[in-house]
């Protein structure tokens, strides 16, 4: 749900204030409460770096998986993450429902395209897949502007 709380929220964050969707969970139990499938974690902290959200860790690190540590410290993402035009991403596409039941363990069979504006004309695509089982998700044409920030046309 913090994905569909994020849409529209862009105009609202930027360089001295950044929309803040929650903790990012990880995905080992370690000491936390909740934690999410390696998918999940991966496609959580994706998402977070293209909202330019803060990199809130919501576990210790002493208990982190190697496959946490390895997304939490993807040099690309990050430099996505710490893009100096500060612009959050925004949803350029999705046929997901408008709000699901976050207790429940399968999400709807849906996916979504968001998109980043970046510093010297770059853009960064994140396409989710939020259903359990592989599904294509396209982006072209009028997603794509949507999505790159600039106007279609």
């Amino acid at each position: 749900n913090a994905a569909q709380a994020s849409i529209g929220m862009a105009q609202y964050a930027g360089p001295g204030g950044w929309n803040d969707p929650d903790m990012l969970l990880g995905s080992g139990a370690g000491d936390t409460q909740f934690w999410l499938s390696p998918a999940q974690s991966r496609s959580q902290f994706s998402l977070w770096v293209t909202l330019a959200a803060p990199l809130i860790l919501g576990s210790s690190i002493l208990h982190m998986t190697d496959w946490d540590l390895a997304t939490y410290t993807n040099k690309e993402a990050l430099a996505i993450s710490q893009d100096e035009l500060g612009q959050q991403g925004v949803l350029a596409w999705s046929d997901c429902p408008k709000w699901h039941n976050p207790l429940e363990k399968v999400p709807p069979p849906c996916g979504q395209v968001w998109g980043r504006k970046l510093s010297h004309q770059n853009v960064a695509l994140l396409i989710i897949n939020y259903a359990p089982v592989k599904r294509t998700v396209e982006c072209h044409g009028e997603c794509m502007y949507k999505g790159s920030g600039r106007p279609a046309g």
